[in-house]
């Protein structure tokens, strides 16, 4: 693994740790977890939070109330182990497959998005919750749970500060202004898809986001990077 790749993949460490919270969840069998787990995130997927019924979900999962309140607490406590698993689960996802090597911030964002579109096509049960709870009436106490989460999975500065090179910004732009140029359109565009993906959406529509998200990358590269000379001849640096 390469330093960027150690600095990167590093960052998340300890928020994928976060799971270990909740080692005592491990007891419940696996089927039965499972059983609860999918229940759990369709009932938070499909409805506000203050609506979420945990009779419901004992009901559909086939456990018992005392069950889910032993190892779970209350809704509160069930809704944050499936945000933090859900939030684990997309962010492994997007760094077991990134190559956060070489000095081309472009291309590392391109394959950071592209992977995680790719995340997102696969888990459309886990995206619908994570995209209804964004839009949920929370409690105050749940509320910065969540936020962590959304920024911890889809966060991009740490990968821009990192594999930004300066020597090729065009001589009139500030690198800080730059990385924050980026970063900003990265969120933007997380934002905006998260608007409007749903577990109904097709796997063309991912397709042609990423020949979108591609576009607006080299975009966005000849606009503040110089171009190489190669051979006498400009060129692209790609």
């Amino acid at each position: 693994m390469s330093d960027r790749n150690e600095i990167v993949k590093g960052y998340f460490d300890e928020y994928i740790e976060r799971l270990e919270a909740y080692e005592h969840v491990g007891a419940i069998k696996e089927e039965k977890r499972q059983r609860i787990i999918m229940v759990a995130l369709e009932e938070f997927a499909a409805n506000d939070y203050r609506n979420v019924s945990t009779n419901t979900i004992v009901a559909k999962a086939n456990v018992s109330k005392g069950l889910l309140f032993r190892y779970f607490k209350d809704k509160a406590g069930l809704f944050a182990y499936l945000q933090t698993y859900v939030a684990q689960k997309l962010t492994k996802e997007v760094l077991g497959q990134t190559d956060f090597g070489g000095d081309n911030v472009f291309e590392t964002l391109k394959r950071l998005t592209n992977v995680k579109l790719e995340a997102l096509a696969r888990y459309p049960l886990e995206v619908a919750f994570l995209v209804r709870t964004m839009k949920s009436d929370l409690p105050v106490e749940l509320r910065g749970d969540i936020d962590d989460s959304v920024t911890r999975s889809f966060d991009s500065l740490t990968v821009i500060v990192n594999a930004i090179d300066e020597t090729r910004l065009k001589p009139d732009l500030d690198k800080e202004m730059v990385v924050k140029l980026l970063d900003w359109f990265v969120v933007g565009m997380t934002n905006e898809i998260l608007a409007e993906i749903g577990p109904e959406t097709s796997i063309e529509y991912y397709e042609e986001l990423n020949e979108t998200v591609d576009e607006y990358f080299d975009f966005l590269r000849d606009l503040v990077y110089v171009k190489r000379e190669a051979r006498g001849r400009a060129r692209h640096f790609r």
